[in-house]
């Protein structure tokens, strides 16, 4: 009888794991498919990144070590332990600037999870002139998506997906739509793989005529050497509106994980592209006691510098 019993847990452990192997081999092969579909035409401000952290470290924003990972980048880091809220700023290029707020609940005991989601992007005023020469208002173009992203996780494997409610205004025209996403988080021991596709299958309607959505697939890794308080991470990024990117990025945390600091190299595959952008990424947080300052900083060649600031609450 307890032999019965032994052998039945023993197969209970191994559907979890069964199932968390067949779920990152489904999801990996899926991904790569539904990004390719992508004709990229509006909706660029969705290429802004938000995640302050995976930015620092040269974009590794799909698959970090701990509960950090933005669900604007992959919607499996909605499964979280603690709720927490972050309010995130970016001064972009051109006089833009990006403000983006998310709040995480956890569902199930921690199995679960709950993630909401805001972003505004201002873009410069562009003046407007009438025949005569007269000046008038100025246009004032403006992008917002508002989302909401759920998951669950099934032994060392998180699944998640969310959906985006997407409005561009440019003041003399607006569009609006709908996109989704869908990402996973394997954990194996001291290392983490994750992949996600993000503004897949969507388009925005500008009276009647529909345009896609910059689609995006990500895959990557972190190994975390807990002695050191190091994190080394790769991730590729198709960003199908922009380069195919290869990342490299480190984190190392210091003063029992008040100081953190980030690095990151960013090798650009197309060679098609315009790499304006320096390779080299640079970013540090500082927090204690649940809430953490996260900045990105992020140079370009020609136009100058972005910076990304993040304050962040995370619940004990």
């Amino acid at each position: 009888m307890q032999r019965k019993v032994l052998k039945m847990k023993r197969q209970s452990r191994r559907v979890p794991s069964f199932l968390a192997g067949l779920g990152t081999a489904l999801l990996l092969l899926v991904l790569p498919l539904t990004a390719s579909w992508a004709r990229e035409e509006v909706g660029t401000f969705l290429a802004v990144p938000v995640d302050v952290v995976g930015e620092g470290m040269g974009g590794i924003d799909v698959a970090r070590w701990g509960e950090d990972i933005s669900p604007f980048a992959n919607p499996a880091g909605s499964v979280v332990r603690r709720a927490s809220v972050s309010l995130t700023h970016g001064l972009l290029l051109a006089d833009q600037n990006l403000s983006a707020l998310s709040l995480q609940f956890p569902l199930g005991g921690g199995r679960g999870g709950l993630a909401l989601m805001g972003r505004l992007v201002n873009h410069a005023s562009v003046p407007r002139f009438d025949v005569g020469g007269e000046r008038l208002s100025s246009l004032e173009p403006q992008d917002m998506s508002l989302g909401m992203a759920g998951g669950y996780r099934i032994g060392g494997l998180s699944l998640g997906g969310g959906v985006h409610y997407i409005q561009e205004n440019l003041d003399v025209a607006k569009g609006s739509g709908f996109a989704y996403d869908l990402g996973g988080v394997l954990q194996l021991g001291p290392v983490r793989l994750g992949a996600a596709g993000t503004n897949l299958f969507g388009s925005l309607d500008y009276d009647g005529e529909r345009f896609d959505l910059p689609e995006k697939f990500s895959a990557g890794g972190a190994w975390t050497i807990r002695p050191a308080h190091l994190e080394l991470a790769v991730a590729y990024n198709d960003r199908r509106e922009d380069s195919e990117e290869l990342a490299f990025g480190l984190q190392w945390s210091l003063f029992q994980e008040i100081l953190t600091l980030r690095g990151g190299y960013v090798s650009t595959l197309d060679s098609s592209t315009d790499a304006a952008f320096s390779p080299y990424r640079f970013g540090f947080s500082v927090g204690h006691s649940g809430i953490a300052l996260d900045y990105a900083y992020i140079p370009h060649e020609q136009l100058g510098q972005m910076h990304f600031f993040a304050l962040r609450w995370t619940g004990r």
